[in-house]
C-alpha cells in the first residue's frame, strides 16, 4: 500500500516483524525503519527531501489513527498500528536477547540519565551509550562530526535517534551509512515516555488511537500549532478527496 509514493508495510503480526528485525540486525547493511503518522504524511507533501527519505526506508509502520484511517479510506484494508513507543518496546527485547549495543541520540541529558538507568535494570545484557546533542547539532559540521565520531566508536548495533521530524529521519539517513548501525530509527518522545519524564496516554486512548488527544492537552503550547492547525485541516481535505488521495 503506498501513500504519497510511500510504501507503508503491512504489519499483521508483532512476532512475525520481530523476526524480521532480527534478520535485518544479522545482515551487513543499514536499514532505516520509518514511523509514519499523520504528521510525517503532511510534511512528505510539503519536504521533498524528507520524503525521498522515507520511499527509501527499508520499513515504513503506520504510526497511528490518522495514517491507518486514510489507508482503510484508499485501499478497504485495516492496518495494524504500530507505534513509535511500540516499536522501541520491541527492539529492547531483541538488543536484550541478542547482547547488542545499543545508542540513543536524542532528548534532555536527564531523561537520558533516567532511562540509562532502567535500562540497565531491565535490560542489563545491553551496552547502551546515550548522546543529549545540543539543539540543532546537525546544522553545526563541528558538533556534528563529534556525535557521528562517538557512535563510530561505539560501534551501535541499533541506533536510536529522538530528534523530532523530519530531523531525525533525514540526519539518519544521510550518516547511518558511516555509523553502520544495522538498524536505524527515529522515536520522537518514546525516549521520554519510557524514562518517565512525559506521562504517555491510558491504555484505553492508545487502543483507540486517541493518544494524540492526551499529548494536545498534555503540551498544548507545543503541540496545538501542529496537531490543530496544521494536521487537522490536512487530514479534513484528505477525507473529503476519499480515494483519490495522493
Amino acid at each position: 500500500m503506498y501513500i504519497n509514493e510511500i510504501k507503508i508495510n503491512n504489519i499483521k503480526d508483532v512476532g512475525l516483524f520481530k523476526k524480521e528485525l532480527e534478520f535485518l540486525l544479522s545482515e551487513r547493511k543499514t536499514n532505516l525503519i520509518v514511523t509514519f503518522n499523520l504528521d510525517f504524511l503532511r510534511i512528505s507533501a510539503e519536504n521533498n527531501t524528507f520524503k525521498d527519505v522515507c520511499k527509501n526506508a527499508q520499513i515504513v509502520l503506520a504510526d497511528g489513527v490518522g495514517i491507518t484511517s486514510l489507508l482503510k479510506l484508499k485501499y478497504g484494508i485495516s492496518l495494524h498500528r504500530l507505534t513509535g513507543n511500540d516499536l522501541f518496546q520491541v527492539l529492547l527485547e531483541i538488543a536484550n536477547d541478542k547482547k547488542l549495543r545499543l545508542a540513543l541520540v536524542g532528548s534532555t541529558t536527564k531523561s537520558l540519565e533516567v532511562l540509562g538507568i532502567k535500562l540497565g535494570k531491565t535490560f542489563p545484557n545491553i551496552s547502551l551509550l546515550t548522546i543529549s546533542p545540543p539543539f540543532l547539532f546537525e546544522t553545526e559540521e563541528s558538533t556534528n562530526n563529534k556525535v557521528i565520531d562517538e557512535l563510530k566508536n561505539f560501534q551501535p548495533d541499533i541506533l536510536i535517534a529522538a530528534l523530532g521530524c523530519p530531523r531525525q529521519e533525514i540526519w539518519l539517513s544521510e550518516n547511518m551509512n558511516t555509523i553502520n548501525a544495522r538498524i536505524n530509527v527515529g522515536v520522537g518522545a518514546a525516549l521520554d515516555f519510557y524514562s518517565g519524564m512525559k506521562k504517555r496516554a491510558p491504555v484505553f486512548l492508545q487502543k483507540i488511537g486517541l493518544e494524540w488527544v492526551w499529548r494536545l492537552f498534555s503540551e498544548p503550547n507545543r503541540l496545538v500549532k501542529r496537531y490543530v492547525f496544521l494536521d487537522l485541516p490536512f487530514f479534513i481535505r484528505l477525507i473529503i478527496k476519499g480515494r483519490n488521495i495522493f
